[in-house]
Order: structure tokens, then C-alpha cells, then sequence
């Protein structure tokens, strides 16, 4: 996934964590914290670390899930970088 946003959104982005779960995070707007709460971005965790079998889904099917994928797209009329 984070090769997937890599190519795509044409950033190489940063790994924030190595472990617990290791995060990745590309930024693909200005952040204005007095107009938002989280910088408009992609964040992709990878819950497979350390021999997990991933994320909890409470709500069944499927079980678990291997990569959870955050995104927080850039207010309107914000262009993108």
C-alpha cells in the first residue's frame, strides 16, 4: 500500500512509526490548524507487525483487517502539492 500512495501520489511520504504498527504518512496539503484538525493526508498501518493477524473488525466479516488506510482530504478550495 504505501508504494501503491507512493507512485500515485507522486511523494515518497514518512514512516512515523517503525513498530507498533509500523506508519506511514504522506502529506498532500498545507495544515492550517486554526481551520483544521488533522493535516489532509494518507496514513496507511500496516497491523501485520510482530506476527499479528491484524485489526479487529467488530463488525464480522472479514474478521480482521491487514492495512488500515486514514484519509483526510484537503479542505475545498485548497489546492493539492
Amino acid at each position: 500500500m504505501v508504494s501503491y500512495y507512493a507512485v500515485v501520489l507522486d511523494e515518497r511520504g514518512h514512516r512515523v512509526f517503525d513498530d507498533t504498527p509500523p506508519t506511514h504518512m504522506f502529506e498532500v496539503g498545507r495544515f492550517r490548524k486554526e481551520e483544521m484538525a488533522f493535516p489532509p493526508g494518507v496514513t496507511v498501518k500496516d497491523y501485520t507487525w510482530n506476527g499479528s493477524d491484524g485489526y479487529l473488525n467488530p463488525t464480522g466479516e472479514p474478521a480482521r483487517f491487514k492495512t488500515i488506510i486514514q484519509l483526510v482530504p484537503p479542505p475545498p478550495g485548497q489546492p493539492r502539492r
